[in-house]
Formats: C-alpha cells, structure tokens, sequence
C-alpha cells in the first residue's frame, strides 16, 4: 500500500457493517465532524430490509419518533419509500406510525442519502478481524486492506458466524446467499467478548395469481400519520395490505415438521413456534404485505419458517385465499452470535477495549427500529470519544434508553425486541403530556368512567401529565386526551 493510501486510511470512526445499525451509527458520527468510514461486504445491500418490509407499531413505532427528534435517517426514508401507512393505537395516547415501504426503493434512497453526506466514506470490503496497535483500531480485510481510525463500531447484525438453513441445506451466512464473518467472530472471541447464540428467520414471499375476495382488505390511512416531523408532503402512491388466516390442513402439514425444528423467539416466532406453544388455536393471523409497487411479490409476515422449499408452497397453498399462489423466495432461519449482556457500558462500548462500540443485533436486539436506535447511540458516542469529547447521557424513561439498559444490562434469553410495556413511566408525547386541563371542565360530558370523574373533579390536575398521577384508568386518561386534542385543533 502506498503512503498515500494509507493517509486514505486513517479515520476518527469506522463502522463495520451497512444494515440498518451501520447507517445510522454511520450518519450519526459523520453528522457530528467526525471523519468515517463505512466499511460493507456489498455496497447493494446497504440498508437491505432482509425480513418484512413494514416498520413501526406498538414500541417500535415509539422509537421511531425518538430516532427522528435524535437525527435518524430511518424515519424520513421511511415517509419517502412507503406505500402504506396506518397508525397503530390510533385516537389514544399511545398512537404510533406504522409502515410498509417499498423494499428497493428504501434502499436505493438510504444509500443516496449516505452517499450525500459529509464526512462520510463508502467503501465495499469484508473485515476479517480488528486489532488495537498503536493507540488505534484497526479493521483488517479480506482484501489485504487495512484502515485505522480512533474508534471503531461493530454493526455486523447477525453475519456473526452466521448459519442459514433452508430445508435440509445450510450455509455459512449471515442472510441467505451472503457470506457470513466468521473471521470477525473468531477475532472477538480472542479478545475475550463471551458470545452467545440467537436464532432468527424470515417468511416467504409469494406471487399471487389473484386476490382472493376471501382476503381481508387492510385500508390504508388518509392522510398518513408519517414516522418524521421534517415530513410534508406525501411519497408514493398508497395501496391496501390483506390480512388471512391459516387452515386445519396449515396446522397439519407444519406438525409433521416438528421433529425436526427447534423453538425460536417468542416475540419473532415461527409458523411452528405459534402452533406448539398455542395448541389450542385453530388458526393464525397471516399478513399480505407489498414488497414493491413495481412487483408482483407480496411478503407474507407472521409465518416465518425454514422448512425445504416443496413443504413451503404446501403451506402458503393451504392459507386461506392463497390456494394459487406460488412461492418464489422461501423462507429461511439463520443463527448467529452475539454479545452477551454485562459486556457493554450504557454508551454501547465495550467496558474492556475503549474505542471499541457495538449496535444492532451484535448487541442481542432484534428488529429495524431497534437497530437503527442502537446505532444512532453507538455512532454518536463514537465521534464524541474520538474527538475527546465525554459520551452523551440518554434521557431516562425514554423506549431508547430502556433498550439500551435492557440489552446491557438485563439477562436476555432471545432476541430483544421494543414494547410498550419495557417502557413503564415513559414519557407520553409532549404536546399531549402539556395539554392543559380547562379549571371548569365538564368531565361527565365526553364518557369518562364514574372513577375518573370523581378524581378529576377532587383534586382538579392542571394537565395530562398530573393526571396520569392520579391511578386514573388507560381508557379514561385516552378519551380525555383526545378530547383535549381536538379542541385545542
């Protein structure tokens, strides 16, 4: 390598791995003056949305407004890409995006955004192990490359000595057809990280003939409730999602495969996870989702298996309404490795190698938002670190601090995911937390339960929030808000 290459070299900041975690860490550390690189295997797969194509809802739609008052890139390439909207918790105050974008163009927009922003460098190579020489981190790779820089972050997902399997075939990948890091693995484990393992999967995607007028019609909202406030004006056009059921001959076909399975997630589960661990029910929900407004592939979401491919279409063809459609990317499972929780300070870097941070499924969570919010920290925290500058603080009750205090700190026993009920005392949103509670307010007058009303009336809270102090049930607390949301429109 010449001298000049290797002044091309050096960084404050490198990021391994270009998935969801690795974009945001990305933006985020450049977004602060700090010179970084993103170092990926395929520059095609940046941001890649290897399992459903849909974001948000209960938690995670959550983290998505706290990623988008931090900066994240997520929420806005979200509003830009998505071809169906609709909030979950819709009227309370628990209310949350929800989004299904368009798998290519998602990415194609992330990757120019990235493109686009300052500070920040691309390049495609595999790292195959990291050393700390010299005061710095360096990133060996497969091509003989080496890049230094003041702080590193491993955003490396579940490529981790990742394992796919399909059927009876297996491979040595972190998705599908993608070479996993088992060189980085092995690296970690000789700098003495204790990794655990997790397993994880996708479901099918399908080409329907026709849809079936059995399918139930998910309509989209009007206008949408977008992901970012910075978002104005609405992208693509919107479509409808389906929503079906599984059958009696479902429920029969995956039972001959239970020998040969083992138990996955309980908040991700399998097809098979769902029929064992609920026997008792006759059916499951199966949802259509849109991949593209381009394509005929519809991704179905609640049904992840990685059963061989001929006993895959015997399960799609046996879902209500999907009797003629054809399997054309069947499910898979993948396991990989992780780090255990204990090994971590609350900044995401490693309590025993300083400069050295991780984020997104490396660290135990499991899904988009989670890693997306998990990067933004770790991104952040590295270009402070790397500027001598003291790590940031999260601000408590918050979906993201909870997470990365879950992950860090709690015993995790499956992949992490966000959900509302992690959060308890989290923040509501401020402008409905502020609303202020008129001093003469007819409580009886908009349906409030007879408990609520004789508090409210004794000890007359200002706002929401002093109301919410007062042990007033959920539903009467949503039902004031939202008539506090309204007059105040």
């Amino acid at each position: 390598m010449s001298t000049s290459q290797k002044k091309l070299a050096r960084y404050d900041v490198i990021i391994i791995g270009g998935g969801h975690a690795g974009c945001e860490a990305a933006n985020s550390a450049a977004s602060m003056g700090a010179s970084t690189l993103l170092l990926t295997t395929s520059l095609d797969t940046i941001g890649l949305l290897a399992c459903s194509p849909s974001f948000g809802g209960p938690g995670r739609g959550q983290l998505l407004t706290e990623i988008d008052a931090m900066g994240g890139l997520m929420p806005r390439i979200i509003d830009e890409t998505a071809i169906h909207f609709r909030q979950s918790g819709k009227d309370t105050i628990r209310q949350a995006p929800f989004a299904i974008c368009d798998r290519s163009r998602y990415h194609r927009h992330i990757k120019s955004r990235l493109e686009k922003t300052e500070n920040l460098h691309i390049k495609q190579d595999t790292a195959q192990s990291i050393v700390f020489s010299g005061g710095k981190w360096e990133a060996r790779c497969i091509t003989g490359q080496i890049f230094k820089a003041k702080c590193l972050v491993v955003t490396a997902g579940t490529f981790l000595r990742g394992r796919t399997s399909l059927g009876k075939s297996k491979q040595k990948a972190g998705r599908n057809n993608e070479i996993g890091a088992d060189g980085l693995a092995k690296c970690l484990v000789e700098l003495d990280f204790n990794l655990g393992i997790f397993r994880t999967g996708t479901g099918p995607t399908v080409k329907p003939r026709t849809l079936a007028a059995s399918l139930e019609k998910q309509q989209y909202d009007e206008p949408p409730l977008f992901c970012s406030r910075a978002t104005k004006i609405k992208g693509p056009r919107q479509v409808h999602t389906y929503k079906t059921h599984t059958s009696a001959q479902t429920i029969k076909i995956v039972k001959k495969q239970q020998n040969n399975q083992l138990v996955g997630p309980r908040y991700c589960p399998s097809l098979l996870d769902r029929i064992v661990k609920f026997p008792q029910k006759k059916e499951h929900p199966v949802f259509l989702q849109p991949e593209s407004l381009q394509k005929q592939e519809w991704f179905l979401n609640g049904i992840s298996m990685d059963f061989d491919e001929e006993i895959q279409q015997k399960v799609v063809a046996s879902i209500r309404g999907l009797s003629e459609a054809e399997t054309i990317r069947p499910g898979y499972s993948v396991a990989y490795r992780y780090l255990k929780p204990g090994q971590l300070t609350g900044n995401l870097e490693s309590k025993n190698h300083r400069g050295l941070f991780f984020a997104g499924q490396v660290t135990g969570s499991n899904g988009y938002e989670e890693a997306a919010a998990l990067g933004l920290v770790a991104g952040k925290n590295a270009a402070l670190k790397a500027k001598k500058h003291p790590c940031s603080e999260l601000e408590r009750n918050r979906f993201t601090s909870v997470l990365v205090g879950d992950i860090t700190s709690k015993k995790i026993t499956e992949p992490y995911r966000m959900l509302l009920s992690r959060v308890a005392g989290a923040k509501l949103p401020s402008k409905i937390e502020d609303f202020t509670i008129p001093y003469s307010m007819d409580f009886s007058a908009i349906g409030l339960s007879q408990e609520a009303i004789e508090k409210l009336n004794r000890f007359q809270p200002a706002t929401i929030n002093e109301a919410l102090k007062l042990d007033i049930p959920e539903k009467s607390i949503q039902a004031l808000a939202l008539y506090l949301e309204r007059q105040n429109k």
